[in-house]
């Protein structure tokens, strides 16, 4: 026998026992991996499973805390006029739900139920135009009555899966009742359909072939491994890695390291030292030291190993799944904190750093500054345009910001400021500050002026403008949460001082608060005949006559003392108490008409303003026609004024409430032209006799080149057949000028201050007496 047969037959049975030890060594560490991997993978889907579940739950609690909070309910529970209820009332409860969900594809139901749960409210978005309660909602409002909590939430199986979560709220504060008031109490209740999670539910159990349990205790026999997450704190979800899943992950493995064992034992022989040295020892201890470094935490990734054979394979696939758990990790993380719009953070992202930023300025004493930013007009545009309009604004907005603090961040800030995108249209940027407010000021200015003429996307320029809060830690607040919240407080102050500005947050807010709430329950308690008075503004024509009236609504409370109107409409539009007084105005207003024309003249015309609330029904047509026919007064005489506001946003519903009124007889007026965005084109559009010019656009137009463009805009409005009337004439010198470019109609305290009826009917005398003068100085010049 020859010494190379004898070495080979040495060499073979060394090689292939060799060989094998190698293949199980492989099958070991990739069974291992794959079971890790699979491990790790099932409670990656789990984690899913259960964001889904709570992804709908946080949707039904919001729901429920929103329209606990807002008004729409309260004032839903306390009307005592059914139908009143259920025109109005209930129609605004329906829009709060519909705008909360608009985004969202889940089936959701509302419900408001009585103690004996008699249902007093039900709506759902669904298909079904008469849909009613189910009775898996029914049953869970009586196990909430019967038990001792206050609210439940709970995961029902019944003709569909309902997610449901209930609430029992005291009927006058629709806050969480007292022991003793439970019995009275109502419950609220909102209930969604998890599609998503059931969806996810089927997939699990068709994949690891074992179904996925959802119980309030989980126990599971032997298997490789078990996944329990709770959903609530009676239920639990849970699905076990069976020993037949695993032995099918792992069947192909076999396979093709028995085969390549029997083939490296053949092409080994000649090169068995060489073998040794470079594909099995170096690569072996190489591959091990990396995945005991990664393991370990010592490093983040493995190298890709050279050399050929299985070795290198074995680290390739190795390398792959370690890449993909960390890309996976990576992707999940950046998409539960960036806004996918914007791709700047979210709200939980910037929450959560807020907090952080808060307690490392306390370590280390330096400032912070917040800037809450809300777009004004954006919801007009987003509207009018389409949402393809107005996620391109919102994503110009992004970049417009984005640069601004580039630019601040290289030239004064020591560490990067935070940008995020809280909702909607509302933003929120927190600096680093080394004085009080410096570079909040800087920034809000700079946005402010980059936005103030519009923005422009898809090569048109929509108004949309910027009104920003500012507040400061530890200045105006103590906790992130306070500061938001004092930030938010200020960017509404500077939307009333105009819009597109920026506010510092001031003390006087909290008290500006207190005020509001104040307006809002005295305007609740009110009786309209003891607190409110009509006050009565002439109009006249360039002859002096008065030709129409506009009725000026007064608030004398006896606790609050005389509130203006510019103060308490807004809050009585805000908490839907606009209704009650729209009517009283109507009514009391049209019931002095007959006083008015026997003072001023048959051809004398009242002039009623009218919340632009009220335009989201056919009740104030209504209503109005039977103040007419109450008093015996013809539609004719009487004209109904609409602001500048609803022009510029009018929707569709809106338009036909004002065509409804045209129908009726009412002439039509459009208040204050010239204090917004609303453009020639819109306001020609629109069904009016009559159009106001502002004051302020007056006073600005006085000047000779000013009169060139007030003649004009007065001449397009005469060619749609409109009237037009000066406010503000304080004087006959513009009172003259306003004649000269071609108005109709004056009004204003030069002419005559309001009066009440019996002031006119005193003052009537020295009013004719006044006309005559004017008309004769006016005549003069």
């Amino acid at each position: 026998m020859t010494l190379s047969r004898r070495a080979l037959l040495i060499i073979l049975p060394v090689i292939l026992l060799s060989n094998v030890l190698i293949a199980l060594s492989v099958y070991w560490i990739e069974h291992q991996n794959i079971k890790q991997a699979e491990i790790a993978r099932l409670s990656h889907q789990m984690g899913r499973l259960k964001q889904l579940f709570d992804r709908d739950l946080e949707f039904a609690r919001n729901l429920l805390f929103l329209m606990q909070r807002g008004d729409a309910i309260r004032s839903f529970v306390r009307e005592a006029d059914e139908d009143f209820r259920t025109t109005a009332l209930g129609v605004k409860v329906q829009d709060g739900i519909e705008f909360f969900s608009k985004n969202s594809n889940l089936f959701v139901s509302f419900a408001i139920l009585r103690d004996d749960l008699t249902v007093d409210y039900y709506f759902e978005k669904s298909d079904d135009p008469f849909a009613s309660i189910n009775p898996a909602q029914l049953a869970a409002a009586k196990r909430l009555m019967k038990g001792s909590d206050l609210f439940a939430d709970e995961l029902v199986f019944s003709e569909v899966p309902l997610l449901i979560h209930s609430e029992l709220v005291a009927p006058a504060t629709l806050s969480r009742p007292l022991a003793t008031q439970k019995d009275s109490a109502l419950i609220i209740q909102s209930a969604v359909r998890p599609r998503d999670f059931v969806k996810m539910k089927t997939e699990l159990e068709r994949e690891y072939g074992a179904p996925v349990i959802i119980a309030s205790e989980i126990v599971f026999e032997r298997s490789v491994f078990t996944a329990i997450d709770t959903l609530l704190p009676d239920l639990k979800v849970g699905l076990a890695l069976t020993d037949a899943y695993m032995a099918a992950r792992v069947q192909s493995l076999k396979i093709a390291l028995a085969a390549r064992c029997l083939v490296l034992t053949l092409l080994s022989a000649g090169v068995l030292l060489y073998l040794i040295r470079r594909t099995v020892t170096g690569p072996i201890s190489t591959l091990d030291r990396q995945v005991t470094d990664v393991l370990s935490g010592r490093r983040q990734t493995l190298d890709r190993l050279n050399g050929g054979g299985e070795i290198e394979r074995l680290a390739v696939n190795i390398k792959m799944l370690h890449d993909r758990v960390l890309a996976t990790l990576d992707e999940v993380q950046t998409a539960s904190w960036t806004d996918a719009l914007t791709g700047v953070s979210n709200r939980l992202h910037f929450s959560l750093l807020g907090e952080r930023a808060v307690e490392t300025a306390v370590e280390s004493k330096t400032g912070l500054s917040l800037l809450f930013i809300d777009l004004d007009n954006f919801k007009f545009v987003n509207d009018t345009f389409g949402h393809g309009v107005g996620d391109a604004v919102l994503k110009r907005f992004t970049t417009i910001c984005q640069a601004t603090l580039d630019q601040t961040a290289h030239a004064c800030l020591e560490r990067p400021p935070l940008f995020a995108r809280l909702s909607g249209d509302e933003f929120a940027i927190l600096l680093w500050e080394t004085g009080q407010d410096a570079a909040a000021l800087g920034v809000a200015s700079r946005i402010v002026e980059s936005v103030e003429a519009g923005m422009i996307a898809g090569g048109q320029n929509y108004p949309v403008t910027a009104s920003i809060g500012i507040a400061c830690f530890p200045a105006d607040a103590q906790t992130f949460t306070q500061l938001v919240a004092c930030a938010d407080k200020a960017m509404y102050h500077a939307k009333i001082r105009g819009k597109n500005g920026a506010a510092r947050y001031l003390r006087e807010f909290a008290d500006d608060d207190e005020r509001v709430e104040q307006i809002k329950f005295e305007l609740q308690q009110l009786n309209p005949d003891d607190e409110f008075s009509l006050v009565y503004m002439p109009i006249v024509s360039r002859q002096g006559l008065v030709e129409k009236c506009e009725a000026l609504l007064r608030w004398n409370s006896p606790v609050l003392g005389a509130v203006s109107p510019g103060e308490f409409i807004p809050v009585a539009e805000s908490n839907a108490l606009f209704s009650k007084i729209d009517r009283w105005v109507l009514y009391k207003s049209i019931g002095d008409l007959a006083a008015l024309q026997q003072i001023f003249g048959e051809q004398m015309m009242l002039s009623i303003n009218i919340s632009t609330a009220e335009l989201t029904s056919n009740a104030i047509v209504r209503d109005s026609v039977e103040a007419l026919l109450h008093h015996g007064v013809s539609s004719s005489a009487v004209e109904i004024e609409l602001t500048e506001t609803f022009a510029a946003r009018i929707p569709a519903k809106a338009k036909l409430v004002v065509e409804g009124l045209k129908e009726a007889g009412f002439k039509i007026s459009l208040d204050d032209f010239g204090s917004g965005y609303t453009s020639l084109k819109q306001i020609l559009e629109f069904p009016l006799d009559t159009v106001k010019l502002d004051r302020e656009l007056v006073m600005q137009l006085r000047e000779s080149r000013g009169l060139q463009t007030l003649t004009a805009i007065i001449d397009m409005c005469h060619a749609q057949n409109c009237l037009v009337v000066a406010e503000g004439v304080e004087d006959n010198a513009t009172q003259a000028a306003l004649a000269l470019a071609g108005c109709d109609l004056f009004q204003g305290y030069g002419i005559h201050r309001p009066a009440s009826l019996a002031e006119l009917r005193v003052n009537r005398r020295q009013f004719e007496l006044t006309r005559e003068m004017r008309h004769t100085s006016v005549g003069a010049q």
